[in-house]
């Protein structure tokens, strides 16, 4: 019974196997020293990559396209917008004509001034003719009167010669009483009334010189008149808004402002130069500390992503916020983020290409710090996780 025990455990031992000689288990060997091989060859080149080839290190933000110089056109005066020749989009020259208010009231005031000018002109003119006028028959008249005076004194003198002989004429007629004698009574009398005359020529002659401060009073309305009318035109040429710069306008819904009524110093229009552009970028606190002033930056604006002759642009940081963004309207939704500035270096970049930016296209944008290793990257990718 044992011996057949025996027996049965001899028949179902497996054959000992000689692994040196078997075929397939020897590849199976080579195979997975290859693969160790290969895994350690490529830790050793991860490494080297890791801690010897230098790439740039670059920090992400986003923000928004801002052209560099803005000419803002407000408002002159308090009116109505008759004309808007000029919609958001459109080019412009210097000195062109963009906008024009309503001018009817001042033209009409326009239209007084000047009668009133030419009133005065007018009045001018004829006071200046009467004064010369005036001013010789004044001096007609006093010589007139001047001969008849020598002709009483003469008849004065020769009733003297006959009634008083031997005295003085000129004492006798101070001194003459009235009613002395008949013929030297009317001698003295006729004196007398031609001196009267002379001095009411006199009188007229005064009068005159009142007549010229009416002139110089004229002459001063008139200058009056004349600023008011230098204002007003000046006010009238202010209602033709004209551009100030060659550029592109920016404005939205001008179309909306015509017949409108629009208040001194409102904003109208602003209007920017075509090449020239800002990109206005956001990092958040944890960011803003690795970027510097002179950064470069390559910008993508995905508005033109579609586009068959897509680019991105190249920059620079120009200008970093000291502070956080609080209370702004305009960049309301980056509250509490650093403001950056990075401006589009424009010798690589073709003039219609710089013309096909728009005002508050989006920007994504990367900012090149410095030069590392991948270790660095992940090192500053690890703390910044932490942090």
């Amino acid at each position: 019974m044992k011996n057949n025990k025996t027996n049965l455990k001899k028949d179902f031992n497996l054959p000992e196997l000689n692994l040196s000689k078997t075929f397939g288990i020897g590849i199976v060997n080579r195979a997975m020293t290859v693969t160790i091989l290969i895994i350690i060859g490529a830790f050793l080149v991860a490494a080297i990559l890791i801690n010897f080839i230098k790439i740039n290190i670059t920090t992400e933000a986003t923000g928004v396209l801002e052209p560099l110089k803005v000419k803002i056109i407000h408002a002159p005066t308090t009116g109505i917008l008759n004309e808007v020749l000029v919609n958001s989009g459109d080019s412009v020259k210097t000195n062109q004509l963009l906008m024009s208010m309503d001018s009817s009231a001042l033209f009409e005031t326009l239209k007084n001034i000047e009668s009133k000018i030419s009133s005065i002109k007018l009045n001018i003119e004829r006071t200046k003719i009467n004064l010369d006028i005036s001013k010789r028959e004044n001096k007609i008249q006093l010589q007139i009167l001047n001969s008849n005076l020598l002709n009483a004194f003469t008849a004065f003198r020769e009733q003297v010669v006959t009634f008083y002989s031997g005295h003085d004429p000129d004492s006798l007629f101070r001194n003459y009483k009235v009613g002395t004698h008949i013929g030297m009574d009317r001698a003295v009398a006729q004196i007398r009334i031609v001196q009267a005359r002379i001095e009411n020529e006199r009188l007229n002659f005064d009068k005159l010189k009142a007549k010229e401060l009416d002139l110089i009073e004229y002459k001063n309305n008139l200058n009056l008149l004349e600023d008011q009318k230098k204002d007003l035109l000046n006010k009238i040429k202010q209602l033709k808004i004209f551009s100030p710069t060659t550029g592109v306008v920016l404005t939205n819904g001008l179309e909306n402002l015509k017949g409108t009524l629009v208040n001194k110093g409102a904003l109208l229009c602003e209007i920017s130069e075509p090449v020239n552009w800002e990109v206005t970028l956001f990092l958040s606190e944890r960011d803003i500390h690795k970027v510097n002033i002179g950064d470069s930056v390559k910008l993508e604006f995905t508005a033109l992503k579609n586009e068959d002759d897509f680019k991105l642009y190249k920059g620079i940081i120009i200008k970093i916020a000291a502070d956080k963004i609080a209370n702004s309207f305009r960049y309301q939704q980056f509250t509490g983020m650093y403001r950056l500035t990075a401006k589009i270096l424009t010798e690589n970049s073709l003039e219609k290409d710089l013309r096909s930016l728009k005002r508050g296209f989006s920007v994504k944008a990367n900012i090149f710090r410095k030069s590392g290793t991948i270790w660095d990257i992940i090192a500053e990718k690890i703390s910044g996780l932490i942090n």
